[in-house]
C-alpha cells in the first residue's frame, strides 16, 4: 500500500493537489451532529394519537426527527464520491481491495459489536429478543429487508443498524462505478438512480403499500439520497459557495422546514399511513429537497469558536447514532427501577440519556474505533480527517 501511495504521488501533474493533502471539512461534521440529533428527536419524542391538529403536529415534528438519516446518506454519498474521485485523479485508479478495508475498519467493529450484545442481551430479556432470521441477515447487512418483510423492527437498542445495512448494500457497486466510468457517466448513472428510486416509489404507491415499514425500509428508497450527494460532489468540485451567516441561516430553516412538510404534509414516515401516489413521490423527494439545502447551508461555511464542540461531536457522530437507542434505554430503566421516576420520559431522555451516549461515544472512538481507524489509514490514498 505504501507502494501506491508512492506512485500516487508520482502521478501528481502540475497545479494538481498533493494527494497527501488531507481532505476534510469541519463544517460537515457540525452538519452530521445535526442529522444524529434529528434522529434522537424521533426516538425520544412522544407519538399522541387522535385527531386535531395540535396532534398532528406534534407527530410530524418527532416523525420528522427520523428524516435526519436521508442526511446521513447524502453526506456519506458526498465525502465517498469525493475521496474516490481525488484517488483516482492521483493514482490513476480506484482501488477496490483497498476501499472495502476502509469500510470494514471504518463500519464493522461497533456495527457487530451493537448487534451481538443486543442478540445475548435478548436471551435474558424476552421483550429484546432477536429472531435468529433478524440476526443473520442483520450480520449480512440487509437486515431492512427482513424487518421489510417480516415487520419485525429490532429492540431499540439496536434499531438504527438497518440504516448501516442500506449504506453497504450501495458501496456494494459504488466504487466499481467511480473506477470505470468517466464525471459525465457518473453524473447520468447518479440521475438514473435518482429516477430508478422515484419509479419504485410510484409502483409501491400504486399498490398503497405501508409507509413502514414497506416504504421507509426499502433500500431503494434511500438510495435516491446517495445519487443526490453523489451529484452534489460532482457539481460542487471547484465550487464552494460564498454565503453570508444570514443566508446559511435561511438556507438552513428551508431545509428543516422543506423535511417538516414532508412530513406534516406528505407523512413519508408515519407508521399508520399508507403511501399513496401523490403523497408519497412527491414527499420523499421534497426530503432531498431538504437535505440538499442543509448541506449547501453548511457546505464552506468558518466554524466560529462556539461551534467547535459540535465539530467534536459530529466527530464521534457515527457512535452516538448506534450507541444512543442502548443509552436513552439504559437511562430509563436506571430512573424508573433506581430512582422510581416513572414519567417524564423525554427529560430523562435528554438529561441522563444525551449524556451517557456523549461519554459511551467518546470512550468507544478512543479504545474501541481509534485503532482500528489507525490501521484503516495504512489503507488509506487520500487523506480525511485525523483520527
Amino acid at each position: 500500500m505504501q507502494a501506491i501511495i508512492q506512485e500516487a504521488a508520482g502521478r501528481v501533474e502540475s497545479g494538481s493537489k498533493n494527494p497527501h493533502q488531507r481532505f476534510y471539512r469541519p463544517e460537515l461534521d457540525v452538519l452530521r451532529f445535526g442529522a444524529f440529533f434529528l434522529v434522537l428527536v424521533s426516538h425520544t419524542l412522544p407519538s399522541p394519537d387522535g385527531p386535531g391538529f395540535k396532534l398532528h403536529i406534534l407527530r410530524a415534528i418527532r416523525y420528522t426527527g427520523s428524516l435526519g438519516v436521508p442526511i446521513f446518506f447524502l453526506l456519506s454519498a458526498y465525502l465517498i464520491t469525493e475521496l474516490l474521485l481525488r484517488e483516482r485523479e492521483f493514482t490513476g485508479t480506484v482501488h477496490i481491495r483497498a476501499f472495502y478495508l476502509r469500510r470494514i475498519l471504518r463500519i464493522w467493529p461497533i456495527y457487530f459489536l451493537v448487534l451481538l450484545g443486543t442478540y445475548f442481551y435478548g436471551l435474558f430479556s424476552p421483550a429484546n429478543r432477536i429472531p435468529l432470521a433478524g440476526i443473520a441477515s442483520y450480520l449480512l447487512l440487509a437486515g431492512n429487508w427482513y424487518t421489510l418483510l417480516a415487520n419485525h423492527w429490532l429492540p431499540l437498542a439496536a434499531l438504527p443498524l438497518w440504516s448501516i445495512g442500506i449504506e453497504e448494500q450501495f458501496y456494494l457497486i459504488w466504487p466499481s462505478v467511480v473506477r470505470v466510468a468517466g464525471k459525465r457517466t457518473i453524473f447520468l448513472v447518479s440521475v438514473l438512480l435518482w429516477i430508478t428510486c422515484q419509479l419504485v416509489l410510484l409502483a409501491l404507491s400504486y399498490r398503497n403499500v405501508k409507509i413502514s415499514p414497506v416504504i421507509w425500509l426499502n433500500s431503494f428508497t434511500h438510495f435516491q439520497y446517495f445519487a443526490l450527494g453523489a451529484l452534489i460532489s460532482l457539481l460542487f468540485r471547484d465550487l464552494v459557495p460564498k454565503l453570508g451567516y444570514l443566508k446559511r441561516i435561511c438556507l438552513a430553516l428551508l431545509g428543516l422546514l422543506s423535511l417538516f412538510i414532508a412530513e406534516f404534509s406528505f407523512s413519508v414516515f408515519d407508521q399508520h399511513d399508507v403511501a399513496v401516489v401523490a403523497k408519497t413521490v412527491p414527499g420523499y423527494m421534497l426530503v432531498g429537497v431538504g437535505a440538499v439545502l442543509l448541506f449547501v447551508a453548511a457546505f464552506g461555511a468558518s466554524i466560529p469558536a462556539a461551534a467547535k464542540p459540535f465539530v467534536a461531536l459530529g466527530k464521534i457522530s457515527y457512535g452516538l447514532y448506534v450507541y444512543h437507542g442502548i443509552c436513552i434505554h439504559l437511562s430509563i430503566m436506571l430512573a424508573e427501577q433506581v430512582f422510581q421516576i416513572h414519567h417524564f420520559r423525554v427529560v430523562v431522555a435528554y438529561v441522563l440519556g444525551l449524556p451517557l451516549t456523549i461519554v459511551v461515544s467518546m470512550l468507544s472512538y478512543r479504545y474501541i474505533e481509534t485503532p482500528f481507524l489507525r490501521l484503516k489509514e495504512r489503507f488509506t490514498l487520500v487523506q480525511s480527517r485525523t483520527v
